[in-house]
C-alpha cells in the first residue's frame, strides 16, 4: 500500500509542478488575486453584512473558515502565492488522490485496483477543468471520498467516532463549497437507505432507529458547525432566496448524454480550454464507460458495486441536463426540489459519475487481476488493460505539465501600477469607494474601508434608472451604455452620494489574461476620452504609468447629515458627523448639537434590517426585545438606493437618553446596526460550543485509551 501512496503523491507533484515547485501567484477567470493587505482584514469576526461594492448581505459567509485561515497566514507574513497553496492547491494534490485511494482500498482490498480507481477520480477531465478556476469546488470534491469512507465505516460498525469524523470532513466540504455538500449529503442519505433496506435487512424498530440516529450524526454536526452563518441567514430568508438560487438555467446546449457517459467535459481539448464551445468526445473516452459498466456487470452481486453503480447512473442522468432520455427531468428538479436551483448548469454532477466510475473501474481491475492469471495471454491482457486505463487518465494531465492549459498553471506577476495604487489607497484610512471603468482588474486593491465598484455593476444597479431609455435599444453595447451613464449630468451627484473618490481605467493586461475591454464593445481609449472631458473629475498623477486615475473631490462621507432628502437631481449640502466602524455590520455615530430634524445618510445599499439604536447597545438585546430600535418609519431609501433616516431630536430624546446642551440642542449617541448580526453572534456561540464538545469527546477517548 505504501508504494502506491508514494506514487500517487509523486504523480500529483509532477503533473502539477507549478503548484508544488514554486510559490508564484496563480490567478485566472473568476479566481482572483488578493493582496496581503486585503487578506489581513480577513482575520476578523464573521459578519453577515459585507461592504463589498455598495454593501450586500454576505452570501459567501459559509467560506469564513478558509477566509479566516487566509487572514491568519497573511498576518504572520505569508503572501498570497503561499497562502493559496496551503489552503487550496496542496490539499487538492494530497487529499484528492489519497482520499479516493483509501475509500477504494477499503471497498475491495486491492492496492493496484484502488490505485487505478484513484487515477480515475483524480485525473478525469471534469476535475482538471475546475482546477483552472473553481478551486473551492475542487477542494470540496477532494474531501468527499473520505466523508463517504468514514460514513460507511461508522454505519457498518456503529461507531460514533467515525460518524463524527465524517461530520467534521463534511464541514470542511461545506466551507469550501456548500453546493458540493448538498450533493454529498444526498449520496450519504441514499447510502443510508441502501444499507438499511438492502444490506442490513433488519427491520425492527430498534435497529431502524439506531441506523437513522448514526446516519444523522454527520448532518447534525455540519448544521451545528455552520451555525455561525445559517442562523443569521435564516432570519433574512436568504437561505433559499438569494442570487445563487435566483439564476436562470444555463448551458442546455453545452452538455449531453455522450459527455456524461464518457466522463468527458465539453470544454476539454487536451490543451487550452474552449470555454462555451463544446468539443466532440474522442473515441478513446468510450473505453472509460466500457470498463466502468463491465465492472458493474461482472460484480453485480456485490452490494457496494450496485450502490456506486447507481450513483454513477444518477450522475449521468443529471449531468446530461436536458438531453435525451428524460429531457424534462432536470428542469422539473430545478423548479421543484428545494436547493436544486443552486445548480443552474449540470456540470457539478460530474462528481457523481467520477465517484461511481472510480469504484466501477476499480472493481473491474480487481476482477481481472484476480482471475486472469491462468495463461500468458490473460496475464498480458490484464497488464495491458490496467496500463491502458491508467494511461487514458494520466494523459489528461499532459497540458498541465506542458503549461498548454494556461489558466492556474501559468505564473502571474502583479503589474507595478496596481501596487502603486494599493500603496496610495492604504495611506488614507478614511472611507471611500473606487470606481473602475469598465470593470475592476483581478489585481485591483480593495478593503472594508475602500470597496471597489465595477462600472458594469453600477450600470446594472444604481445607474440603471439613469440609462433606462438607452437600455431599450438593443444596438448599444455595455461599454456604450457605460459612456452614456458617465455623460449624464446626474452622475456627478451619483458619484458624490456613493462616496466614490477615485475613478480608474485599468490596464489592457494581455500578459496576465486580464484584458476585459474586448467583452464590452468599447476601446480603452474611448473611455479615457470621455472621462477626460467630464468637468467634475480631475485627472491626477499618483505615480502610475499606464493606469489612468481621476479624482472626484466632491465625494461625500460614508455617514453624513443633510437637512433635506438626498437626491441625484441636485447637489444637496451636507454636514460631517463623527462615526466609527466596529465591523461592517455595526457603526457608532455621534450627533452633536442637533436642534431640528435631520436626515442621517448611510451610503450602503438600502435594507430594512439596518436599524438605529439610541444610547447603550448590546448585541443580544435585539433577539430578546422587538422594540429595541427606533421605528421603521424613520428609514427610507434615497435616490441612489442607500439608507436615509429622518431623525427628530425632540421626539427621539423624549423616549431615549440624550444629552441636552445649554442652547437647547442635543447630543445623541446612536448605533447603526444590521440586526441579523445578532443571530450570527449567537450562531458563533453554538459553533464554538459544538467544537468544544467534539474536542472534548476525542480528548476523553484518547484519555480512556491511554488509561
Amino acid at each position: 500500500m505504501f508504494i502506491f501512496i508514494i506514487i500517487l503523491l509523486f504523480l500529483s507533484a509532477i503533473t502539477h509542478w507549478q503548484w508544488t515547485l514554486s510559490t508564484s501567484i496563480l490567478a485566472h477567470g473568476d479566481w482572483y488575486y488578493q493582496s496581503q493587505n486585503t487578506l489581513r482584514e480577513l482575520l476578523s469576526f464573521p459578519t453577515i453584512w459585507s461592504t463589498s461594492s455598495f454593501g450586500v448581505v454576505g452570501i459567501t459567509n459559509s467560506f469564513y473558515p478558509f477566509q479566516l485561515l487566509y487572514g491568519i497566514l497573511a498576518n504572520i507574513g505569508f503572501d498570497y502565492g503561499v497562502s493559496e497553496r496551503i489552503i487550496f492547491l496542496w490539499p487538492i494534490l494530497i487529499v484528492c488522490p489519497l482520499g479516493s485511494y483509501f475509500l477504494l482500498r477499503k471497498l475491495f482490498n486491492n492496492n493496484l485496483a484502488a490505485f487505478v480507481g484513484s487515477l480515475v477520480y483524480t485525473y478525469n477531465t471534469y476535475f482538471l477543468v475546475i482546477q483552472t478556476g473553481h478551486l473551492t469546488l475542487m477542494a470540496a470534491y477532494s474531501f468527499a471520498p473520505l466523508v463517504v469512507l468514514f460514513f460507511k465505516i461508522g454505519l457498518e460498525k456503529r461507531r460514533i467516532q467515525y460518524m463524527i469524523l465524517s461530520g467534521i470532513l463534511s464541514f470542511i466540504v461545506s466551507f469550501y463549497e456548500f453546493r458540493a455538500l448538498y450533493i454529498l449529503v444526498w449520496v450519504l442519505f441514499m447510502y443510508y437507505l441502501y444499507y438499511q433496506f438492502i444490506v442490513d435487512k433488519q427491520f425492527s424498530v430498534k435497529n431502524i432507529l439506531k441506523n437513522a440516529i448514526y446516519s444523522a450524526i454527520p448532518v447534525v454536526l455540519v448544521l451545528l458547525l455552520n451555525s455561525y452563518w445559517i442562523i443569521g441567514f435564516s432570519q433574512l430568508g436568504t437561505l433559499t432566496s438569494n442570487e445563487i438560487f435566483n439564476r436562470m438555467l444555463f448551458g442546455n446546449e453545452l452538455i449531453d448524454i455522450k459527455n456524461a457517459f464518457t466522463l468527458f467535459h465539453p470544454f476539454w481539448t487536451g490543451k487550452r480550454l474552449t470555454e462555451f464551445v463544446p468539443q466532440p468526445v474522442p473515441l478513446h473516452f468510450w473505453i472509460v464507460s466500457f470498463c466502468a459498466f463491465t465492472g458493474l456487470f461482472l460484480q453485480r452481486k456485490n452490494n457496494d458495486v450496485i450502490f456506486f453503480g447507481s450513483i454513477a447512473l444518477l450522475g449521468i442522468l443529471l449531468t446530461k441536463q436536458v438531453s435525451e432520455p428524460f429531457p424534462n427531468l432536470y428542469l422539473w428538479l430545478y423548479n421543484n426540489l428545494p436547493g436544486f436551483n443552486a445548480y443552474r448548469e449540470a456540470s457539478k454532477f460530474f462528481f457523481l459519475i467520477a465517484l461511481g466510475y472510480s469504484v466501477l473501474i476499480t472493481v473491474f481491475i480487481d476482477w481481472i487481476s484476480k482471475r486472469w492469471n491462468t495463461s500468458i495471454y490473460k496475464i498480458l491482457g490484464k497488464y495491458i488493460i490496467t496500463f491502458g486505463v491508467c494511461l487514458i487518465f494520466l494523459w489528461n494531465a499532459k497540458p498541465l505539465i506542458t503549461g498548454e492549459i494556461g489558466s492556474l498553471f501559468t505564473p502571474r506577476t502583479v503589474p507595478s501600477d496596481y501596487k502603486k495604487i494599493e500603496k496610495h489607497i492604504i495611506s488614507d484610512n478614511t472611507f471611500y469607494r473606487t470606481y473602475w471603468v469598465p470593470t475592476y482588474s483581478r489585481w485591483s486593491y480593495y478593503s472594508h474601508s475602500h470597496p471597489q465598484i465595477s462600472a458594469i455593476l453600477e450600470l446594472n444597479s444604481t445607474g440603471r434608472q439613469m440609462v433606462e431609455d438607452d437600455l431599450k435599444s438593443d444596438k448599444l453595447s455595455e461599454g456604450e451604455l457605460i459612456i452614456r451613464l458617465l455623460e449624464k449630468k446626474e452622475t456627478n451627484n451619483l458619484f458624490d452620494i456613493s462616496s466614490i473618490k477615485y475613478i480608474f481605467v485599468p490596464l489592457q493586461d494581455i500578459a496576465n489574461d486580464d484584458d476585459f475591454f474586448q467583452y464590452y464593445g468599447v476601446s480603452r481609449e474611448a473611455y479615457i476620452s470621455v472621462l477626460d472631458n467630464l468637468e467634475y473629475l480631475e485627472r491626477v498623477n499618483i505615480g502610475t504609468e499606464a493606469v489612468v486615475v481621476y479624482e472626484n473631490s466632491g465625494y461625500k462621507p460614508h455617514i453624513y447629515i443633510t437637512r433635506k432628502m438626498e437626491s441625484i437631481d441636485e447637489n444637496v449640502s451636507f454636514d460631517n458627523t463623527t462615526f466609527s466602524s466596529v465591523n461592517p455590520s455595526e457603526y457608532r455615530v455621534q450627533l452633536k448639537n442637533v436642534e431640528d430634524q435631520i436626515y442621517l445618510n448611510f451610503s450602503e445599499t438600502f435594507h430594512p434590517q439596518w436599524k438605529i439604536r439610541v444610547g447603550a447597545f448590546n448585541w443580544w438585546e435585539p433577539i430578546i426585545h422587538s422594540n429595541y430600535f427606533l421605528p421603521e418609519s424613520i428609514q427610507q431609501p434615497n435616490d441612489t438606493g442607500f439608507n436615509s433616516y429622518l431623525i427628530d431630536p425632540r421626539s427621539v430624546c423624549l423616549q431615549y437618553h440624550c444629552i441636552k446642551n445649554k442652547d437647547g440642542s442635543y447630543n445623541i449617541d446612536i448605533t447603526l446596526y444590521f440586526t441579523p448580526q445578532s443571530y450570527v453572534n449567537l450562531g458563533v456561540v453554538i459553533t464554538l460550543i459544538t467544537t468544544a464538545i467534539i474536542l472534548g469527546y476525542f480528548g476523553y477517548k484518547l484519555y480512556e485509551k491511554k488509561k
